[in-house]
C-alpha cells in the first residue's frame, strides 16, 4: 500500500510522523500514538489499553518490537514483546472516519 495515503489521512487527522522503522511507523498527537505497519492494505495498530473502543472493529492482536510506546506481553516464548491491535481498512475514508472517532474518544 502506498504509505503516502496513510500519511495523508493521519496528517489530516492531526497526527504527525514521529518515527519510521522498517516494521512500524509511529504517528503522534497530543495524547495519542498509533502505528502503521508495512502491508498491502491500509492499517493502524492501536494501543491495547484502548481495547474498549476498538473491540467493535475487526482487529487482531499484533506483536512487534517496534511498537515501542505500547505495553509488552509474552509472545510464544520467554521474551516480552510490544503489542497492539491491528485494524485493516478498505479505503482511506473508512480509515479517516475511524481516526476521527478514536481521537474524540481519547479526548474524554
Amino acid at each position: 500500500m502506498d504509505t503516502l495515503v496513510e500519511e495523508k489521512v493521519l496528517s489530516e487527522c492531526g497526527l504527525i510522523l514521529s518515527t519510521r522503522r522498517s516494521h512500524a511507523t509511529e504517528y503522534r498527537s497530543e495524547n495519542v500514538i498509533v502505528y502503521t505497519v508495512p502491508s498491502e492494505q491500509l492499517n493502524l495498530v492501536i494501543n491495547p489499553e484502548d481495547y474498549v473502543f476498538i473491540k467493535s472493529f475487526v482487529c487482531k492482536k499484533y506483536h512487534n518490537s517496534n511498537l515501542k510506546a505500547y505495553p509488552r506481553i509474552e509472545n510464544e516464548g520467554e521474551t516480552m514483546v510490544h503489542y497492539g491491535y491491528k485494524i485493516v481498512f478498505d479505503d482511506s475514508l473508512s480509515m479517516k472516519q475511524f481516526l476521527i472517532g478514536y481521537l474524540n474518544y481519547k479526548k474524554k
